[in-house]
């Protein structure tokens, strides 16, 4: 994650500033000279260790014919939320599972994503529980789940701004969730939907990962503060980020990140910089706010002209709510927006001077509630509705189990 061009520079921070005694990092060889250059930069000793995968992971020898074929343990892995949703409708059709079929993709709340993954690691026999799983590549970092065979439904993903292959360093930390050390499968298994992407599993497979020659930087406010001054006249922040992009230089073993959302961001908010300094702007233009986001991006101009006029910021600029489990596609897709939304007041709350975003008790509540009705809708439209119904047992007690007897571990929460 050092090298990734979009959000390498939070680590590349974290390895360098973080007020920590000790510092564990878990990853790929191909980051360790990097590392290692990166700690005698800062002074610091490194102690290496090596390890091997403690259980077999085997490529299957031919793909999966359809997906009649999928089987209890199984995690198809794809991309994108239209993709995903309608293969989890087709397995509901096709399987001959009668447990049900769980989602996970990083669009979802992490309370979401973590009830999802109790839901599939539960036991055999025991209800609720999904005994296959439809994801994204989300599966590769940070949740423990025991799956026994990973399915690609693709080896090609759009990363925003085109259709291109999996890395190998991707193929192999997906693949790798398949039968790791404890998760009850002897061994883990690797195969695709399409016959015609085996000889690019196995190639992938097969690479090995180049070494990761730099990590990413992006600037501090304090750096763009002081290249600001040195600029003549006061430039609106969106100009000044191109500017400081085509004049910044590097060592080797560094590069600077893209800074595309940020500028997006800046331009979107240049109407109210008259009203802000140029501290108050890059705080809303380093916010959880994605550019193609649109609803997020509404809220995020709401937000920002609230507290340029007032220098107070309430709740009640978040007009959209929901009271049901969604039960649609576009439902989902509404409800995980709302709960964007509510992330970015909490993390701007928790960024501006105290007392100046007002209501944060009410939208953690709020939060929660969204998070909650995207787990039920989830249980819902994964095929444990009848299941549930037949069973007496209701929405809420479901919601109850999966938090309540289904502890995941810490490190989850970041996923």
């Amino acid at each position: 994650m050092v090298g990734d061009k979009g959000r390498g520079w939070s680590w590349t921070r974290a390895l360098l500033g973080l007020p920590a005694h000790t510092l564990h990092l878990c990853g790929d060889t191909a980051a360790s000279k990097l590392v290692s250059h990166l700690a005698k930069q800062c002074n610091d000793p490194l102690i290496v260790h090596t390890y091997r995968r403690l259980s077999p992971l085997i490529v299957e020898p031919q793909a999966l014919s359809s997906l009649s074929e999928v089987q209890e343990g199984d995690c198809i892995v794809a991309f994108g939320r239209r993709t995903l949703h309608s293969l989890r409708r087709q397995i509901l059709s096709a399987s001959d599972e009668q447990s049900g079929v769980g989602m996970l993709y990083g669009a979802l709340p992490p309370e979401a994503r973590r009830s999802q993954a109790a839901l599939f690691n539960a036991a055999k026999g025991a209800w609720p529980r999904s005994s296959i799983l439809v994801a994204s590549d989300a599966i590769g970092m940070g949740l423990n789940l025991n799956i026994r065979r990973i399915v690609f439904a693709a080896l090609h993903k759009y990363d925003g701004s085109e259709l291109r292959a999996l890395q190998p360093s991707e193929v192999k930390q997906i693949a790798g969730r398949a039968g790791r050390y404890n998760s009850g499968h002897a061994a883990g298994y690797v195969s695709t939907l399409r016959p015609s992407d085996m000889s690019l599993l196995r190639r992938a497979l097969a690479t090995v990962t180049p070494p990761i020659a730099q990590a990413c930087l992006l600037p501090r406010f304090e750096q763009l503060e002081e290249y600001a001054a040195a600029c003549h006249g006061r430039l609106k922040l969106h100009r000044l980020l191109q500017k400081f992009s085509n004049a910044a230089q590097t060592s080797d073993c560094y590069f600077l990140g893209d800074m595309g959302n940020m500028v997006a961001l800046a331009r979107t908010l240049g109407h109210l910089e008259p009203l802000l300094d140029l501290e108050d702007m890059h705080t809303w233009c380093t916010s959880p706010a994605s550019s193609d986001d649109p609803a997020v991006m509404q809220a995020l101009v709401a937000l920002a002209s609230q507290y340029a006029t007032n220098r107070q910021v309430t709740p009640d600029v978040i007009s959209h709510t929901i009271t049901s489990p969604p039960a649609t596609q576009a439902q989902m897709k509404a409800a995980e927006e709302l709960f964007r939304v509510y992330d970015l007041y909490l993390w701007l709350e928790g960024r501006m001077a105290p007392g100046v975003f007002q209501g944060k008790k009410l939208v953690q509540e709020r939060r929660q509630a969204v998070a909650d009705l995207i787990d039920e809708g989830l249980c819902k439209m994964g095929g444990l509705r009848e299941n549930r119904e037949s069973s007496g047992s209701t929405a809420s007690d479901v919601v109850c189990s999966m938090t309540g007897e289904s502890e995941m571990p810490a490190e989850a929460a970041a996923a």
